[in-house]
């Protein structure tokens, strides 16, 4: 079970796993996968079944965001308890409300219902159609009559958030596990970022292509049971390119730009107002007031944009974060293309 909070992964360390981002344009269509027959997808499951279906992952969903650990923990699998002390689990649970409770709009997006599955050598069952790659998936399975996968989407602030939960039939549908985070940005999907990434590399913004795959590699995380069919081209595309050496590193950068160098912590995409934007944050030493580390920031904003002029192809403008080595404080800036300095 894993709940990504939308402060972690998608704006303060996005960035952190893009920072070894290596994409490449690769127009090879994927290795021919057949669907299975036994995995009836959204309008194809019997009305009853996808009702009962959708009505516990919808109960079990709105028993997390609204704290209800107790009342989502009945919904586990006796296996999931067995793994899971429910003591651990309200931490879980209320870590998620304060992330997630400003979450609307939850529904179901995509359901997969898989009867009689023993799966492959590796318990999994592809599911969907080659041409509708949000749905193209391959889900883990367990040797029983009856189970499925649901996949809740909600928003916040224009970003949308969706919960993956396995699930399995005995007496009542149960909960077997469940995985949360981000799976499009202002709207923008996986897809969509993939798609972006390929134009900016084919106009050699390697900057920009290296953080757009890398962006759409982490929307298309969908936890341990579940996977994108077409991740595998993407990841393939990251990993035969590399990526400039402003973004080689492994957990922090270091930019040498003009006649100085900065610490870089994140740098990476963020959706802000329905428009994309590239966050960046860097480290500095202390500072008097904010007319000072504004003026530093400033310094760096400017020199970003001479040595890379490309990211106003792609990006709104820039949030800069300086964060104060010893103490930690932060602050914050922000500067649209229009008025860069």
């Amino acid at each position: 079970m894993r709940f990504i909070a939308p402060g972690s992964k998608v704006a303060c360390c996005l960035a952190a796993a893009l920072i070894s981002a290596s994409p490449a344009i690769a127009q090879s269509a994927p290795p021919a996968i057949v669907a299975a027959k036994n995995c009836l997808v959204d309008n194809t499951i019997p009305g009853d079944q996808r009702t009962a279906l959708d009505a516990t992952g919808l109960a079990f969903v709105q028993a997390v965001i609204e704290g209800r650990a107790e009342d989502a923990y009945e919904i586990f699998t006796s296996a999931m308890k067995h793994q899971l002390p429910a003591d651990q689990f309200a931490q879980m649970v209320a870590g998620a409300r304060k992330s997630y409770g400003a979450i609307q709009g939850l529904h179901v997006a995509h359901a997969y219902l898989l009867t009689d599955a023993g799966g492959g050598a590796d318990k999994t069952v592809t599911c969907g159609a080659v041409g509708l790659p949000e749905e193209y998936v391959n889900v883990a399975v367990e040797p029983v009559p009856l189970q499925a996968h649901l996949l809740i989407e909600g928003d916040i602030a224009g970003n949308s958030f969706t919960f993956v939960l396995w699930l399995i039939h005995g007496q009542d549908w149960q909960v077997q596990n469940i995985y949360l985070g981000m799976t499009e940005m202002i709207g923008k999907s996986a897809v969509d970022l993939w798609h972006m990434a390929r134009e900016e590399e084919k106009r050699h913004h390697s900057f920009d292509a290296a953080l757009l795959y890398g962006a759409a590699d982490n929307l298309a995380e969908r936890g341990p049971d579940l996977s994108l069919a077409i991740r595998p081209q993407l990841r393939a595309e990251m990993a035969a390119l590399k990526p400039p050496r402003a973004l080689q590193g492994k957990s922090t950068l270091t930019w040498h730009l003009g006649d100085k160098t900065y610490t870089i912590l994140a740098v990476g995409p963020v959706g802000v107002r329905q428009r994309l934007y590239l966050m960046i944050n860097w480290e500095t030493t202390a500072w008097k007031d904010d007319q000072e580390v504004e003026a530093r920031s400033k310094k760096l904003m400017t020199d970003f944009a001479r040595v890379f002029p490309e990211y106003a192809a792609v990006f709104a403008g820039v949030i800069m974060s300086a964060v104060e080595k010893d103490s930690g404080r932060g602050y914050r800036s922000f500067y649209p293309v229009e008025k860069a300095p």
